[in-house]
This record gives C-alpha cells, structure tokens and sequence, in this order.
C-alpha cells in the first residue's frame, strides 16, 4: 500500500468516524491522515482547532495542508488571522489564496480592501471572485456602483449575480424597478427573488397588490412570507385584513403569531397572551 492510498483510506476512516458521531476517534484519525500527507485531512484538523479558538494549533495544520497544495487553507490562515485581529497578515494570505485562484479568499480579500477604502483594488479583486463563481462578489459590486449612482453597472452586476442564485441579487434588481416605479417587473423579480428564498420578497408582493386594491392576491403572498419565512410584518398584515373581513378569530390567530416571532415582542408577554382564552 502506497502513501498516499493509506493517508486516502485513513481520511475516508475519519469522515465515517465523523459522521457516526465518535468525534474523539475522528480527531485521532484526521491527524494520522494529516501526518500521512493528506491535505483535506489537515484542513480539517485546522478547522476543528478553530472552531475551539485554538488558533495556534488551527495555524500549525492549515500551514500543513497549504504545504501540500491546498489553495483554501490559504484562506483559512486568512480567516485564522482575522480572527487574531492581524488584518495586514489575513489581506496577505488572502492575496496568496488569490493568486491560486481560490474563490473564498479572493472574495475576502475584495472585502477587506473595500473596508479599508481601497474602492479600485476592491472593484477588481470582486470582479475576479464573481469570475470564479462567488455570486455575493457580483453583488458587492452592483452595491457600489449604485452607491456611485452607475445603476447600469449595478443592474448589470445584480443580474450576473442573481442568475448565479443569489436571491439577493434579483431581489435588488426587484428595488430598480420600483424605484423607477416599474411596479410589474418588479414584482416579477420580487417573486423570482421568493423562489429563490428571499425572505422579504413575497411580503413587497404582498404590499404591492394590497396597494392597488387586490386584496385576495395580497393574502395570497403574504401567506407565503408567513408560511416560508415567519414573516411577522405580513403576519400583521393578514391580521388586518381578517380584522377588517371581520374574522375576528383568524385576525387574532395571525396576530397571535406575530406576537411570538416579534423579537421585540418580551416572551413573558407572549405567554401571558397566549392564556388570555381560557
């Protein structure tokens, strides 16, 4: 058996190990994957050192897996150092992660170039991660060219970044066109962006048909937010509507339901509220 099919076998070991949940044995055996040379059994070592704010630890096996040729644990590093709060060491092997064409770290290099104002770099470095795939690049893009008031680029980039399946990206595509009052294509971009699991999108749908009179499509979309999402505005929103039908008993289910999603809503509150019928 070669080296490299042990460390193969040793790793898909510890992912059984893993998944029947013997976390002790996973550990142990990732760690003989990692000293047999295999570069994901190492990554994952890094990212269980991680997840327990051992970033010296963490550090010593992502520099291990990037010795063996993994792009992402650059990333990682980067990631690692962040956490530390070493920005100048995590946009350095970021850059590194970039320069291997991996998509995370590009992405985030993009990031913390914008954060520290460095708009052209930022623009750049985005572009390359939606080029590799990253839809929330795309999108990070359209947002500053809309706040330079370039709504092309920013439709543009909002469109890639939607048909990449970024829900937020037809979702903001869905504000261009009602900003320009363009209320049809945006509730055609609003129910993509709902397909796509936007939390808000059917609820704007919802508000849009209650506007203009259609009452039953506006349940109908506010349902769906209620249902898919919690959503307690159009929670609210049902409640009013039955209150004004006067289903009183509905209006009430629905606020009830509001209430309990409402954050700001105190749970003791709630519970007293919800032994008001008996």
């Amino acid at each position: 058996m070669t080296d490299s099919t042990e460390a193969a076998e040793l790793y898909e070991r510890a992912l059984d190990l893993a998944r029947q949940g013997r976390d002790e044995d996973a550990r142990e055996t990732f760690e003989r994957a990692g000293d047999a040379g295999h570069p994901l059994a190492a990554l994952e070592l890094g990212d269980m050192h991680r997840r327990v704010q051992a970033h010296a630890d963490a550090l010593v096996w992502y520099r291990r897996a990037f010795d063996l040729g993994l792009a992402k644990a650059a990333t990682r590093i980067g990631l690692t150092k962040e956490d530390e709060g070493d920005l100048d060491e995590a946009v350095a092997w970021y850059r590194t992660a970039a320069d291997l064409d991996d998509p995370d770290g590009t992405y985030n290099l993009g990031i913390l170039l914008r954060r520290a104002g460095d708009h052209d770099e930022a623009d750049e470095v985005f572009a390359r991660a939606a080029d590799l795939g990253v839809p929330e690049a795309a999108y990070n893009l359209g947002q500053h060219h809309r706040r330079q008031g370039d709504l092309v680029k920013a439709e543009q980039c909002y469109r890639r970044a939607a048909d990449m399946g970024l829900a937020l990206g037809a979702f903001a595509v869905a504000d261009l066109r009602y900003d320009e009052e363009n209320v049809a294509e945006a509730e055609e971009w609003w129910a993509r962006a709902a397909d796509m699991g936007h939390h808000a999108a059917a609820f704007n749908i919802g508000v849009v048909r209650a506007e203009r009179g259609d009452v039953d499509g506006a349940i109908r979309w506010f349902q769906r937010a209620a249902d898919e999402h919690d959503h307690v505005g159009a929670l609210r929103r049902l409640a009013e509507i039955f209150e004004e039908r006067g289903d009183l008993d509905k209006a009430e289910e629905y606020a009830d339901k509001a209430d309990y999603h409402d954050p700001n809503v105190p749970r003791a509150e709630i519970v007293a509220m919800s032994w008001r019928g008996d």
